[in-house]
């Protein structure tokens, strides 16, 4: 009752906006010359009427009513400096058709996060009217692919769009990413967990103007290497659980990468490391449950920028470990579940920025581990396995 309420409340105050603007000036106006004794104003003279600042006070009146609904169903709301509400995360919002109508009204609105939204088609077409947008996250909400392709359209200076496929309520595939179609200044787009392929990039406006990319467990295969090797802006790339092969991560060679996630790919070998120690500008590597030897390994004795790395689940053992070295700048370490030892522990002595060392399920004793925390003060060293929540 109070959420039908306050959009009327809402549509009344947008369509009364000007009309109370210009209702105020007038009789501000004649209220001026009475007292002051002078003759009306002649229209030739510059008058103080209703300006598009005016407008701008009114509309923010529109928003508070808005933001009066959403906030009162777990909404967190950003407002601009003219008092306009320009951000809005409704994690903790149950949406519906009804909220969604109130958020439409908000004409500023740049940036929303909307998770797990279960709406109609007349809710998507009521966001459809929301035409600033520049940040879109709509991860685990029940969206398809017209209803992406609906609001997408109406946002061209989209800049970064987050989908997930995780519980299998968002059904976009390919042919939804032709809403990006016009899209020239997106940078992020995460789709991990959906039915996108290398069918689904080539919709995007402009591609070598994105820097961040997630494509975990997706149709991605060295075939989508080949344009995603084009993408010369690129900073982040995920590509785990996808069917990448060697061959193709070697494309990849020349990309500006900073962050690589290859966890659980189950077609790379040791070959593919040559290529990985030649990308000496990244900072964090996943090669999480991959059949990586001590002989791939020693190609990372080259990235000299590493901060955060995960051999977790790999066939390192000690012989492995002078490879590791030299990522001075390296802050956490998951070398859990390798075949390494005390005696490999000795070559991250000199490592003084390692804050997190994972060294979980292997040979290495409470010994070894506090060799490391002598060596390196405040380094905090996980022996014992922790079973996630999820898990």
């Amino acid at each position: 009752m109070f959420q039908k309420m306050a959009s009327n409340l809402i549509q009344w105050c947008t369509q009364a906006a000007w009309q109370i603007a210009l209702c105020s000036w007038f009789v501000l106006t004649i209220f001026s010359c009475g007292c002051s004794g002078k003759k009306a104003v002649d229209s030739a003279e510059v008058l103080d009427v209703p300006s598009a600042e005016n407008g701008q006070v009114e509309m923010s009146a529109v928003d508070d009513a808005v933001a009066l609904v959403l906030e009162s169903a777990g909404a967190v709301l950003q407002r601009s400096k003219e008092n306009r509400v320009i951000a809005a995360d409704l994690r903790a919002t149950d949406m519906d058709d009804e909220l969604l109508t109130s958020l439409a009204s908000l004409s500023e609105l740049t940036k929303l996060t909307m998770p797990q939204c279960t709406a109609s088609d007349a809710g998507w077409q009521q966001l459809a009217k929301l035409t600033k947008l520049q940040h879109l996250d709509l991860r685990d909400c029940s969206v398809n692919n017209q209803q992406l392709i609906l609001v997408c359209s109406q946002n061209p200076r989209l800049r970064s769009l987050r989908l997930n496929g995780k519980t299998g309520a968002t059904t976009v595939d390919d042919d939804g990413l032709a809403g990006l179609g016009k899209c020239d200044q997106l940078v992020l787009l995460a789709v991990d967990g959906l039915w996108i392929s290398e069918v689904g990039l080539a919709k995007l406006a402009a591609p070598e103007e994105l820097q961040e990319l997630y494509l975990a467990q997706t149709l991605v295969e060295d075939l989508a290497l080949q344009d995603i090797a084009k993408m010369k802006s690129l900073r982040k790339l995920r590509l785990a659980g996808t069917g990448v092969s060697d061959a193709g991560i070697g494309l990849l060679e020349t990309l500006p990468l900073e962050e690589l996630d290859l966890s659980e790919c189950s077609k790379l070998s040791d070959e593919v490391m040559a290529s990985i120690g030649k990308m000496t500008s990244l900072k964090r590597l996943n090669l999480w449950r991959n059949a990586i030897t001590d002989e791939g390994v020693a190609h990372l004795s080259a990235l000299t920028n590493m901060e955060w790395l995960n051999l977790d689940n790999t066939r390192l053992s000690d012989s492995g470990m002078p490879a590791l070295a030299s990522m001075k700048k390296c802050t956490f370490m998951h070398l859990g579940s390798t075949g390494i030892t005390d005696q490999g522990l000795l070559h991250l002595y000199g490592i003084k920025s390692l804050k997190d060392l994972k060294v979980t399920r292997t040979a290495v004793t409470e010994q070894g581990a506090q060799g490391v925390r002598d060596a390196i003060p405040g380094v905090a060293v996980q022996l014992k396995y922790v079973e996630s929540p999820e898990a």
